[in-house]
């Protein structure tokens, strides 16, 4: 495990966010590049909810997280070092891109842990994919860097 990692595991925020949950079940979660890329095909993002209150705290690599709205979906690029918290039910898109990897530890409030529930909705075509949407960010910063 990296220094990084270890850090946020034994950090006090991590521990009164834990309390404020009243998380039952906290699993550590990797998803690690895949071998061949191009040979193991990354499953197209799914639009799911969770059974219980849940929070990730990203400890490494980036995710874009789209959660569902009344208006659509509302995007978030999360990173080492942050969180988020979804109440139950709520709908959201997780993806770590065609090659992820990333590292967070999940906290969920319901006894038997993580549980995601298949929405069954078809996402609009105009929801971008993690490296779209960084693409997107970084031409709005005047960041873009051409390759």
């Amino acid at each position: 495990m990296a220094r990084a990692e270890e850090e946020v595991l034994r950090s006090r925020e991590l521990a009164a966010l834990h309390r404020r949950l009243g998380a039952h079940v906290s699993e550590h979660v990797h998803i690690d590049p895949l071998p061949h890329a191009g040979v193991h095909a990354v499953p197209p993002p799914v639009e799911i909810a969770g059974e219980n209150a849940t929070a990730c705290v990203f400890m490494r690599g980036t995710a874009l997280l789209s959660v569902r709205t009344s208006q659509g979906f509302t995007c978030l690029l999360l990173e080492a070092g942050e969180w988020v918290l979804l109440p139950a039910g709520v709908a959201h898109v997780f993806d770590a891109g065609p090659s992820p990897d990333v590292s967070f530890l999940r906290l969920s409030a319901g006894r038997r842990g993580w549980f995601p529930l298949p929405t069954g909705r078809r996402l609009p075509p105009a929801l971008p994919a993690r490296e779209a949407f960084v693409d997107q960010l970084l031409m709005a910063l005047g960041e873009y860097i051409e390759e």
